[in-house]
């Protein structure tokens, strides 16, 4: 028995890959855990190239991956020089600057501990995982049918 091209195709709900991302904002949230999030990440990423299209929105997924590299790198650079003074093993020093006492407990450089680096790696992994969690799902839903199934 043979299939035709349009049965072969795997077709899903316009609102199945938005509700997909809905529930995995929800688990990133309530889990508050990196390897969580690395994991969601790298569950989109695999997820978007599973599924190969030609489309414009597809297309913008190669994007989102750019932001979610940039915002991982800005977020782990401000982690580093703009802080607040956190125990742990002192990794290294950056030149610190005195803020006045309307900012107490902020802090312009100084010493950079292992905990926050793990802090803000720990932060700026939910920032990635949030940006491909809607990437993915923008990438691979189709806009014109999402908008035929609207009242």
């Amino acid at each position: 028995m043979r299939t035709s091209r349009r049965a072969r195709k795997e077709n899903f709900h316009p609102l199945f890959f938005w509700l997909w991302a809905i529930t995995l904002l929800v688990i990133l949230l309530v889990s508050n855990s990196a390897l969580v999030s690395l994991s969601i990440s790298a569950g989109a990423i695999a997820l978007v190239l599973m599924k190969p299209s030609n489309t414009y929105w597809y297309q913008s997924f190669r994007w989102s991956i750019r932001l979610a590299a940039l915002a991982f790198t800005l977020r782990m650079a401000f982690g580093v020089i703009i802080g607040v003074p956190m125990p742990g093993r002192v990794l290294f020093t950056i030149p610190g600057i005195t803020l006045p006492d309307l900012f107490v407990g902020i802090r312009l450089g100084g010493d950079v501990t292992s905990q926050r680096l793990i802090s803000a790696f720990h932060e700026a992994s939910l920032l990635v995982a949030l940006i491909l969690i809607f990437a993915a799902a923008s990438a691979l839903s189709n806009p014109h049918e999402f908008l035929r199934v609207l009242p």
